[in-house]
């Protein structure tokens, strides 16, 4: 779910982003995309913040938020007062009509708000006193409003209250209220977060969203490990830590000399630089522990935005020390592949390896670094246990909370192995792996069944309780260079994440927990057999076409298509063999379920990138 925040500052963002991550996506919207964009459905709370809102906002997007709240949704306005009246104003102004009281609520931001104000403190209805908080002084004009609940009240003292449980006069200022809009809420609270304590502030916003209904993670989540002989976890990160390269010993001298830097020689204590198209890379060549001692630096002195990448080689031979690496065993990963492998000798998807525990996100430094995509070798694997900014598909991102495995697959190989058209089928053919591994006894046991894929690049599981839930998903990028296309294949797939994020663990037998190492070890070894049976059919989908109906969610499934007008009720019959497209046939109107049209009355084939399936809604629509 989404957390929509409207026109946020940079500083906006990076306060609310760690209170709710890795439970919700925090993202910008704007007036454009309130009026056009599909976000209703997927947003659990939208946030207008007083000092970064530019106003006025369109009539459309008021009038998307007002039929958001008439349907039960919630918004918080931080740095706003309101007035009630018995009709509305005119257009362009934050208000909406709350039709069970027939009065409209207007969201006014205080006229005074840029003026110095002392920090005052809250009393929250529980009785406990928040201190350090700024008071924007905007005005909450009630009236008789019905349906409507005071959450906090300022204290008359600005010091020396926090913990204070006693009453207060009802007649104490307003800090915060609660309004009805429909069957939906607004919360509207007197403080900013462009001033206060931090302290404050996170424990104001904590609480407004758990008024609201949203599910919060604790205060300092991170992973749980699951190997009882892994060393101690340190916090969660929140900034990129060096990168390791590992290989197995078949290739490690092969790897190592395929890096796209000059290779220093012994004497050298400086790292070979390479400055890329987005990023900067400085290749260090370390011994384990110097590698544990860039770590720790690295943990405690975070670099500033757009520092250069840190990527540590280690000397051929070294083993796969722990302490590099403590919430990835590589060295058990590595056995797992060999152990999974129907061959081995050569070197296959998973051989040559690049670690870190935290990054920006695995699939924009391969793809978006053209130095470093056409540098590293092929086969080649990128993987993070936390990505600060992981990216889905289109504009979407990707949460990365503990718990979850994100990796990206560089493949090059040459164009003339399959035409354009052909590339579609790569994503389709990811996904069939994916699930394959997990129904791999040695995954999920006998629940691996329960593992579908939803078209166009999603991982579902079906509950014990019959619910169906997305785990992961797939992103596939490109590029042409000569005769070679160089491709990324993303995937991030929940393995153990906490609720309320659905993960396999809800389907992992309880004697045997998923671990990480297993999945990934699984998932390469099947694509990488099936990537060569792709390869030597010149990247034919007929051999793959039924195993992947046998294992998506929609054969026979009616869904309506709303990109035609008007809206079209299809029903969906596979996969084109030529071009990758969903086909579906138009339903015949009053037919009975199960009747469709004739062939001769024409296919309607869907492009995967052009299109959106809200399957729980039963809707095709156009990718925003």
């Amino acid at each position: 779910m989404d957390v929509l925040i409207y026109t946020p500052s940079p500083e906006t963002l990076t306060t609310i982003r760690p209170l709710l991550n890795p439970n919700y996506t925090v993202q910008p919207i704007t007036s454009v995309s309130l009026a056009t964009y599909p976000w209703t459905g997927s947003c659990a709370l939208l946030v207008l913040h007083a000092h970064d809102a530019a106003l006025p906002v369109s009539q459309p997007a008021i009038q998307a938020v007002q039929r958001y709240l008439s349907a039960g949704g919630r918004v918080l306005g931080l740095g706003w007062g309101v007035s009630i009246a018995g009709v509305p104003s005119p257009l362009g102004e934050l208000e909406f009509w709350d039709q069970t009281s027939r009065v409209a609520v207007k969201m006014v931001a205080s006229a005074s708000r840029d003026e110095p104000r002392p920090q005052a403190s809250v009393r929250l209805q529980s009785g406990d006193v928040v201190a350090g908080l700024r008071k924007e002084g905007a005005n909450f004009a009630l009236l008789d409003k019905p349906r409507w609940s005071c959450l906090a009240r300022w204290e008359p003292h600005a010091a020396g209250m926090a913990g204070a449980m006693e009453s207060r006069p009802s007649t104490d200022p307003v800090a915060g209220i609660e309004l009805a809009v429909g069957d939906g809420r607004i919360a509207l609270w007197d403080v900013s977060l462009a001033d206060g304590q931090t302290g404050a502030i996170s424990a104001i916003l904590r609480h407004a969203f758990s008024q609201l209904g949203l599910s919060l993670p604790p205060p300092s989540a991170s992973v749980v490990a699951m190997d009882v002989d892994a060393p101690a976890l340190p916090p969660a990160p929140t900034h990129p830590l060096p990168q390791f390269l590992f290989a197995r010993p078949h290739i490690a001298e092969k790897a190592k000399a395929s890096l796209p830097v000059t290779l220093p020689d012994t004497t050298a204590t400086s790292p070979a630089d390479l400055v890329d198209t987005v990023d900067t890379f400085h290749f260090h060549f370390l011994s384990p522990s110097e590698g544990k001692q860039l770590l720790d630096n690295a943990r405690l002195q975070p670099k500033g935005e757009g520092s250069p990448k840190d990527i540590v080689v280690l000397p051929v031979g070294s083993e796969a020390v722990r302490e590099l690496t403590p919430r990835f065993d590589v060295a058990r990963f590595f056995k797992l592949l060999a152990e999974t492998r129907t061959s081995d000798g050569t070197w296959g998807i998973g051989d040559a390896l690049l670690y870190g525990e935290a990054v920006t996100s695995t699939q924009t430094m391969l793809e978006k670094n053209l130095q470093i995509l056409r540098g590293l070798p092929s086969p080649f694997v990128s993987l993070a246990s936390f990505q600060l900014a992981g990216r889905g598909r289109g504009t979407n991102s990707w949460l990365s909370p503990a718990g979850c495995l994100q990796f990206s697959i560089l493949l090059r190989v040459p164009f003339a192995c399959f035409s354009v058209s052909r590339l579609v089928f790569i994503q389709y053919l990811f996904g069939l792996a994916v699930v394959h591994a997990l129904r791999d006894p040695r995954a999920l046991g006998g629940e691996g069944s329960r593992v579908r894929l939803k078209w166009p690049n999603d991982i579902y599981i079906e509950t014990p309780t019959g619910e169906k839930k997305k785990v992961g998903g797939v992103l596939v990028n490109t590029n042409f260079l000569g005769k070679t296309v160089d491709i990324v294949i993303g995937c991030g797939l929940n393995i153990s994440t906490a609720d309320p994020i659905a993960a396999l663990s809800l389907l992992a037998p309880p004697d045997r927990p998923l671990s990480m190492e297993m999945v990934l070890a699984l998932i390469l070894s099947k694509f990488d057999g099936m990537w060569q049976s792709f390869l030597r059919e010149r990247a034919s989908w007929a051999p793959f076409a039924d195993d992947y109906l046998d294992v998506w969610m929609h054969s026979d499934q009616l869904v309506t298509l709303t990109t035609v007008s008007p809206s079209l009720p299809v029903r969906i019959i596979g996969i084109t063999l030529d071009h990758g497209l969903l086909r579906t046939v138009p339903e015949r109107s009053g037919g009975s379920r199960g009747t469709r049209t004739t062939n001769d009355e024409g296919y309607i084939d869907l492009q995967p990138d052009g299109n959106s399936f809200d399957m729980m809604a039963g809707l095709i629509k156009a990718k925003q």
